[in-house]
């Protein structure tokens, strides 16, 4: 079995995969904390393939997939140049938006394999700093 993975910068032809898992991805995640309907509407405007169009086409977003040895998609990462807190010390920083990988895909070095690029293509862009989006309630999955 070939588990070789590949990373890759995303481009228009991506834009239904990403709105598509995003919001999938998205709604698994908070569903058991907040309201289907907030969350529906949350994604339908978050994750729109105009939005996400416009933010390929733009040099503020980087969105990277990573496929495995037979082509598939495994997951993506978003990475976004926005206004970053007051508490960091380098105002060359990028924010780590989204990080998400397929559940059969889990445990096999995806989001690993999307960090480790998304950080050396963020550096080859001049970025001193990854700042992390996290979401305490999320959180309690990484901390038990």
């Amino acid at each position: 079995m070939n588990d070789r993975l590949d990373v890759l910068q995303a481009n228009l032809s991506h834009v239904n995969f990403l709105s598509e898992f995003g919001k999938e991805s998205f709604i698994d995640a908070y569903q058991v904390t907040l309201p289907m309907d907030e969350l529906r509407t949350y994604v339908e405007e978050a994750f729109s393939e105009e939005l996400i169009k416009q933010e390929i086409e733009s040099s503020g977003s980087i969105y990277l997939l990573c496929k495995n040895a037979k082509g598939a998609i495994c997951g993506y990462a978003k990475y976004v140049d926005s206004e970053m807190p007051d508490h960091l010390v380098h105002d060359r920083a990028i924010e780590l938006q989204r990080l998400y990988v397929q559940n059969d895909c889990r445990g096999k070095g995806v989001g690993r394999l999307l960090s480790r690029y998304g950080e050396s293509i963020s550096h080859q862009k001049g970025f001193v700093t990854i700042q992390p989006t996290y979401r305490q309630s999320c959180m309690t999955d990484y901390n038990t």
